[in-house]
């Protein structure tokens, strides 16, 4: 298997567990952060690398025109749209691709 298969399926086996009741869906840390990247402002375009189930692009939401999370794992961006469905959260876009060969031309993005 190759690192990024074995990345896959692991983390498609973990998937269930990042609906709410993961670490990174605690609150605390996602403002904590969120006040670490301040000023957002609501023009920005943001970009999560590895969001996984996009807690932290959820909370980033709040404060920017639009996020775009990046995962390897088909199965975490099908529980993070579930997430952010359920939530009314609209301005994040979830889309596969590889941390290591992102598909966006340098300056893409304001954070």
């Amino acid at each position: 298997m190759t690192h990024n298969e074995v990345v896959r399926t692991e983390f498609a086996r973990q998937a269930p567990g990042f609906s709410e009741g993961s670490l990174f869906a605690d609150p605390r840390l996602n403002g904590w952060v969120c006040r670490h990247l301040e000023p957002l402002t609501s023009d920005m375009l943001a970009i999560e690398v590895a969001c996984g189930a996009a807690h932290q692009a959820q909370a980033v939401a709040e404060r920017v025109r639009q996020v775009v999370g990046v995962d390897l794992t088909p199965e975490m961006l099908e529980t993070g749209r579930r997430r952010l469905a359920d939530a009314g959260v609209g301005n994040v876009l979830l889309q596969e691709g590889n941390a290591s060969s992102l598909p966006f031309v340098d300056g893409s993005f304001d954070l």
